[in-house]
Order: structure tokens, then sequence, then C-alpha cells
């Protein structure tokens, strides 16, 4: 199994805690009907004789109030797993779910518990940072804990940019990624850390941290294309070895997306509204409508970064070509050969991709509302440039480009079902003998990473009708074509 184009290692399924947890882990091990277990998680740590996790557990409960959900309850038994000393076994937390399932409410507790129970359990001021990439939100966590700490004669904070819970002389700041340093941090928390920058936790948490007892650094963050190498790096470690304890909602790589079985099993919490929630998200994304709300300009691919947790972790890896991040290349690229188009399944994008001496890559991809005269004009100057072929397929979504294409001079070849299908076969074959390259471009590998196969007879061709892999297919149809070769009769001059 992949996550991301990485291997997750067999000691980190289900399957494998299931079979080897202690006692005191055991309990928490029972998955109820609203709940998805991880598809990833660290082994319990080799020091372990116990956790603080079951208490804390229940010091939520009594204290604010608050049942946590399994999932929750889970990952604070995992956090606080510690020695015979009590001491802490983790420095270091990774924790990566989808969107609303509840990760500000984690974090509030442990927060609050560590404030509550910290200075017994560890002997030494308790000082907890809290930062994120958006500091409104780092405050909205904080402000939840706000009432109950009055109540119990702590004092609040209030003031932008002093923000605090006080007990006595242990604290819980809520501070901007630029504002961390220079405090002794007893337990560190990174809210949305994959807009954060990496140094915000190499350069100012983990060093305040080290002389501290059982201090922790708690990364949490729902998957983003447009992340930083902070969460990306930490989830990609963890998979490897036990660098940090990891506690990781997804779906694998291949994985169906529009199947709300899927959803299920990417989904710490789940519920009848999560479902009509993620479906109505899902249908929004089909549609090719942009939510503001994901900020990623491929609807799609937003959907399955926010809903279903999809990290890229590795450039251009996972989907339908395993070995495909072993071909980039810092090459310059060659003079195209040839360009293909293609479209999303709704018609909502286009993507213009080439091919020349092996070597595929994106040239242009654009908005079907807002840009298609733009996109067939932009298609003709290259074309004319390079004095190219240009490969459609004439009943794809695409197709309707074909008409405004040929009128703008372009010399187009409509390419057939079959021809895609024995595309596809050609260019898987090229990826597995490494008979062609590129340079790991976003636009392309967000396509490679979401694509998968579709059996047709005896044979497969990529899946066009589900996740956005037009990129893909637009680059898939330039190499057949170039590999076709020029062929005068398809001129139309």
């Amino acid at each position: 199994m992949e996550f991301g184009g990485r291997l997750v290692r067999p000691e980190l399924t289900w399957e494998a805690h299931q079979s080897s947890a202690p006692d005191w882990l055991e309990p928490f091990l029972q998955v109820p009907e609203d709940a998805s277990p991880p598809l990833a998680m660290s082994a319990v740590h080799p020091e372990a004789s116990g956790s603080h996790g079951p208490e804390a557990v229940k010091w939520v409960e009594h204290e604010l109030g608050i049942t946590l959900r399994w999932w929750q309850q889970l990952a604070v038994v995992r956090q606080l797993e510690c020695r015979e000393d009590g001491s802490l076994c983790w420095a270091d937390v990774v924790e990566s779910a989808s969107r609303r399932v509840g990760k500000s409410v984690r974090l509030r507790s442990m927060a609050l518990w560590r404030l509550e129970a910290g200075p017994e359990l560890f002997q030494e001021p308790q000082l907890a940072i809290h930062t994120g990439k958006d500091l409104a939100i780092v405050r909205e966590i904080q402000r939840g804990g706000w009432h109950w700490a009055e109540t119990h004669d702590w004092r609040v904070v209030r003031a932008i940019g002093r923000e605090s819970i006080e007990n006595g002389e242990h604290r819980w700041l809520a501070r901007s990624t630029d504002s961390v340093y220079g405090y002794d941090i007893t337990l560190g928390m990174v809210d949305e850390g994959w807009d954060v920058d990496p140094a915000t936790v190499s350069e100012g948490m983990e060093p305040a941290a080290m002389e501290r007892i059982s201090p922790q650094i708690v990364l949490t963050s729902t998957a983003h294309r447009k992340a930083t190498s902070l969460m990306r790096g930490r989830i990609t470690d963890a998979l490897a070895a036990d660098s940090s304890l990891l506690l990781l909602w997804g779906v694998e790589d291949g994985a169906d997306t529009g199947d709300p079985e899927t959803w299920r099993s990417a989904s710490a919490h789940w519920s009848p509204a999560r479902l009509k929630l993620m479906q109505s998200k899902f249908d929004k994304a089909m549609r090719g409508e942009a939510d503001a709300e994901l900020d990623d300009p491929d609807p799609l691919a937003g959907f399955e970064s926010q809903y279903l947790n999809r990290w890229q972790l590795r450039q251009g890896a996972g989907g339908a070509l395993p070995g495909w991040p072993d071909l980039a290349t810092e090459r310059i690229p060659p003079t195209p050969e040839a360009l293909g188009i293609a479209s999303d399944a709704t018609g909502s994008w286009f993507s213009l991709g080439a091919c020349g001496d092996g070597f595929v890559a994106p040239v242009d991809r654009c908005r079907a509302e807002h840009g298609r005269a733009a996109f067939v004009a932009r298609v003709a100057e290259v074309a004319s440039r390079h004095r190219l072929q240009v490969a459609v397929g004439e009943k794809g979504m695409a197709g309707i480009l074909i008409e405004d294409l040929e009128l703008a001079g372009v010399n187009v070849i409509r390419t057939t079902f079959d021809d895609l299908v024995q595309a596809s076969a050609n260019f898987s074959d090229a990826v597995e003998t490494g008979m062609v390259a590129h340079g790991a471009m976003p636009e392309l590998d967000s396509a490679v990473l979401s694509s998968r196969w579709r059996k047709v007879g005896d044979r497969r061709a990529l899946d066009v009708r589900g996740a956005d892999v037009s990129m893909l297919e637009a680059v898939v149809l330039a190499k057949w074509l170039a590999d076709r070769g020029y062929n005068p009769l398809d001129s139309v001059y």
C-alpha cells in the first residue's frame, strides 16, 4: 500500500495494531460505527509501559464537559504513552486528518490538560505555545477555553497579540509563526501546518524544548497541494522510520475518489451530515466550481486534499504510473514535436501538453468558462511557432474545441477511444522501460497522482471519468502523436 507515493510499512497498518496491542491500548482499538481507523499509525513506543491518556480522556469529560470522539481518544492515548517513571515517550507527534473532524477540540483539550496535570506529572513550569497558518484561527481555538479557565480562577489575557490562558505560572500562549522564539516550551502546537515554514519548528520550537521534562511538539494539518515541506517531510519521515508518532487518516493511492465508501474510510469521524456535506462538495467539484474555502484552483484536487486528506509526498508519485517519480529530470525541455489537448470529465478545464524527444511537459491549462477563446489562441500560437499537429479526442469533452481550433488554423488530429487505449498502453510501457522523461511539474504530477486504470475488455486505458487527469491525458496523446510521426495526409493544408 502507498500513500502520496510513499510506501506504508506493514507495522503501521491497522491490522498490525490489532494483533499486537498491549492491554492498556486494546479498549481504544474498538472502532465504533461513526469512525474509521487511521490509514497509518506508528507502532507503540518500545519504551512505553502505559499511557496517561485514559486519565486525560476522563479529565476532559469531567472537567471540560466534552466526550471526545473515538479518534480523539485514540490520539490522546497514543500521544501520552509513558515510561514506568511517568515521562512521555514521544517528543514529536505528526497528526493529519481531513477537514472538520475535531482537530481543534483535541488541541484545546490537550493544552488545558497539560496546564492542569503537567505541573504535578512533570515537576516544572508548563508553557504551551500554539501557532499555525492563521493566528485568528489559533486565537479562536484558545478562545474556546477562556470561559472554562475563568470559572476555575485562571487568568485570561484577550489582548490581540498577547492572548494567553494562565494557571499561576503555567501558561498557554497563542502566537504567530514568527513569534515562537525565546520561550522554554513544554508543549508546542502547530495548527494547519501545511502553510507553516519548517524553520518555525526546527529553529523556533524544537531548540526551545530541548532541556524541558517530557516536552512535545504536535503538528496537525489537513493536506493541501500548496503545502510547504514541513508536514510533507514529517509525514514522509514517519512513514519510513519511527521518527515521530504518526497518526494519519486518509486514502491510499489509487482509491476511487468518487465512492462514498472511500470518503468514509478517509474520515476519522463519520455521520450522515458529513456524508451529505461531502456529496455536496464532490458534486460541486465535478461541476468544475471552485470552492474559495479550499484555496485550490482545481476543484476536484481541492476536494481530494481537504476531504480525503490526500497528500502529495513525493513529486509525481502514486496513481497508475508508480515508476513516474524516477523519470524526473532537470534537463532543459527540448523543442516539442507534438501537442495533445484533453479536458476533465465535466468539460470545465482544458489542458495542453507537449512531447519532444521523449520528454513530456504541461504547456497550459485554463478554466473553460473563463478562457476558452484564449486557450484556443494559445494552442494556435504554440502549434504555429513549431509547426505542430495537435491530438484531440473527437468524442471527449475536449472535442468541442476542434472546430474553433481548425478555424484558428491548427492542424488537428482527431483521436478515437481506441487511440486513447493504445496511447495509454504505449505510455505505460515507456514509463516502465524508462523511455520517457518529465520535469516534475506540479500540474502534471498532480494528474499522475490522481490517475487510475479502467478495464477495456482485455486491455486497459487511463480512466478519465473521475478525477481530473486531463494534463496526463494531454501528454499521453502528445507522445502518441509524436511517436506516430508526421503524416502529410493528416494535414489540412
